[in-house]
């Protein structure tokens, strides 16, 4: 395996450790033992590949020439010269990119199965810029610059926590993680033409990292394999004065440029070179070195992963006029809960699918991977998998159309379609309706067969409604109602309106094996409201008296 890759030069190492930008938990070397073994074996190994914008192409990059891109690209041409060198058939990494522009940690951890599967080989994560930027919007209502400080970092450490626990405990093996630390979300005024002054600062600032690094050491000392990358620290130590990182940045001065890309890009291939080299199978370990608590230490391959027990949703309080958050606390009791799971039970569809396609040969690509494990080791992909991203079951032939509300960026494959809602019916029929799983019955989401199902306790939509209208939602026929986590991050955590409704004790009565739970979603039309400003003040660019909604997701126990 050392021999496969190539040993990273000892200046290139040397230039790394003296940063002191790494945090590798002694774990990762043995992580990396999956898949290097397919590598070997001439196999396919899967990077996927989570984050915001910054990973999604934004600033004029495009998807195709992000970090990942590059990493990917850097180490198959060394898997490819090895394999000319030795005449051995080598694998190669195989790189899917599942960025959301505006999204966090913690939707990642939600969306885990549609957008990666349950076995991911390697799993990328970039959402320092983010969870960063999110964690202060939710902290703006603290009076107090300290404790506002305070709940900003818990809430970063809360949804880190989130997604490394559930990273880790989807499938096994665990994958190997890398983290993409990069650096904090700018005041873009601050850089319009002619004032450059901030990204000549230093040091440069690296709020995610400080504040989630005792969460990463925690995970570290329980066995979980992964490394971090600190980027701020890597260049305020090595462009220190002149330039300072201003040619690392982009159009917002925070999304990466491609300079930046290609740097981020080198410093992920020499982490993983470096491992590789110093023994990724399994049964072998050595020291290294990881810059800080939890960099050095052996490597052991039979680490134990005793995971830590799931932080307390950090939740802030309201204004006296609003009205009480009573959703926060029952999200907390769910998500705290261990027997609790999400699962997505409509994953959007992705820009590329037109609303004319049933389904494309790229989407074909992607609905393989989203098959359930069957049981052979690869995970994802197997024969006789059920699919794990679904579409709503509809009350007519002709369901109702997708729209692209977001704006189109060309180099980007972020932006997503959305299901529009139609207008309720007097009857309060709907042509959108989903199928739920319940305590007896799940099904398929295109009105299969239903199969045996967990414990339902919560749900929740991504969905934006324009002046005009408002949603109306029945379960099981009768009216039910959404609301929004207001007292934490998560009233801010894509979506803006991202809706909850937690099941009640009794709520919902046990549904005999054939006749799982519907759940019809209309539009009302609401007389009186006025749309103001450009967009309406929302982030869609949509007309009046629309709704729309993009992906669905239910929380039950495990049985």
């Amino acid at each position: 395996m050392a021999d496969m890759l190539g040993a990273p030069s000892a200046s290139d190492t040397a230039l790394l450790d003296s940063s002191n930008a790494t945090l590798i938990s002694p774990a990762f070397a043995s992580s990396l033992g999956h898949a290097a073994r397919r590598l070997l074996a001439g196999r396919t190994v899967r990077l996927f590949v989570v984050g915001g914008s910054a990973s999604a192409g934004a600033g004029g990059i495009g998807v195709n020439n992000t970090f990942d891109a590059k990493l990917t690209a850097k180490l198959n041409a060394h898997l490819a010269a090895a394999e000319a060198s030795s005449g051995r058939t080598l694998g190669r990494i195989v790189r899917s990119n599942v960025a959301q522009g505006g999204t966090t940690s913690f939707w990642a951890s939600l969306m885990a199965e549609a957008l990666h599967g349950t076995q991911p080989h390697l799993l990328l994560w970039e959402y320092s810029i983010n969870d960063h930027a999110v964690s202060l919007e939710a902290a703006s209502r603290i009076s107090g610059r300290g404790e506002s400080r305070k709940f900003s970092d818990e809430t970063m450490r809360y949804m880190l926590d989130h997604w490394l626990h559930r990273a880790l405990t989807l499938g096994a093996p665990p994958p190997a993680l890398l983290l993409a630390y990069l650096w904090d979300k700018q005041p873009a005024a601050a850089f319009k033409a002619g004032n450059r002054a901030l990204c000549k600062r230093m040091p440069v600032p690296a709020s995610a990292f400080n504040a989630q690094r005792p969460v990463l050491e925690e995970y570290s000392s329980r066995g979980a394999g992964f490394a971090a990358l600190n980027m701020a620290a890597y260049v305020t130590k090595h462009r220190y004065g002149g330039s300072g990182y201003c040619p690392l940045v982009a159009d917002g001065y925070y999304h990466p440029s491609n300079e930046g890309h290609e740097l981020i890009a080198d410093l992920l291939a020499l982490i993983v070179r470096r491992l590789l080299h110093e023994g990724a199978s399994e049964g072998k370990s050595s020291g290294g070195k990881g810059g800080g608590k939890g960099g050095g230490g052996q490597r052991s391959a039979t680490a134990v992963l005793d995971l830590p027990t799931p932080r307390h949703l950090p939740r802030s309080p309201l204004p006296p006029s609003a009205p009480p958050d009573s959703m926060s606390p029952k999200l907390d009791a769910l998500l705290s809960d261990t027997s609790i799971a999400p699962a997505v039970t409509i994953a959007w569809e992705p820009k590329w699918h037109s609303p004319r396609e049933v389904m494309s040969s790229a989407q074909r690509e992607v609905s393989t991977m989203l098959m359930s494990r069957n049981g052979n080791g690869d995970g994802g992909g197997g024969r006789g998998g059920s699919m794990i991203a679904a579409r709503p079951r509809f009350a007519s032939p002709t369901p109702p159309p997708i729209k692209l509300f977001a704006k189109s960026v060309k180099e980007r494959a972020d932006r997503k379609w959305m299901w529009l809602v139609p207008v309720c019916k007097r009857d309060n029929s709907s042509h959108l309706t989903m199928i739920l799983p319940t305590n007896g019955a799940a099904s398929n989401g295109n009105g299969g067969a239903a199969a045996p199902s967990s414990s339902l306790r919560a749900i929740s939509y991504f969905g934006m409604v324009s002046p005009g209208a408002r949603l109306r939602h029945t379960i099981g026929g009768k009216p039910v109602a959404f609301d929004a986590a207001r007292g934490s991050f998560l009233a801010n955590s894509w979506g803006y309106l991202q809706m909850w409704h937690v099941f009640e004790e009794g709520e919902i009565a046990a549904a005999p094996s054939k006749q799982p739970l519907e759940w019809k979603l209309c539009a009302e039309h609401v007389s009186g409201d006025q749309c103001k400003g450009f967009r309406c003040g929302l982030e869609f660019k949509m007309p009046m008296k629309t709704a729309a909604v993009g992906w669905f997701l239910a929380l039950s126990a495990r049985s």
